[in-house]
């Protein structure tokens, strides 16, 4: 895997934990983020993995996912 986006969240037509889109694009929703109820769309599958958001079982999922505090620095894009 050769991340080029993310991890990015609070999306809420994309299933809540890590998942990897196109294969370079990392998303995290924290429990919770995922809304049954968004209309339908694109990528949107009703909160559950699939093949446009692979789900990432890495443990523990919160330290690959969630920024480190460094990269949440406003105007710092790269990952660290």
């Amino acid at each position: 895997i050769s991340v080029s986006w993310g991890p990015n969240g609070n999306y809420p037509d994309v299933v809540d934990g890590c998942s990897l889109r196109q294969g370079s694009m990392l998303f995290y929703n924290k429990p919770g983020t995922c809304d049954l109820a968004h209309p339908p769309g694109i990528w949107f599958a009703h909160c559950k993995c699939h093949e446009d958001n692979q789900c990432l079982r890495a443990r523990p999922a919160e330290s690959r996912c969630v920024p480190k505090e460094a990269e949440l620095v406003p105007g710092l894009d790269e990952l660290i």
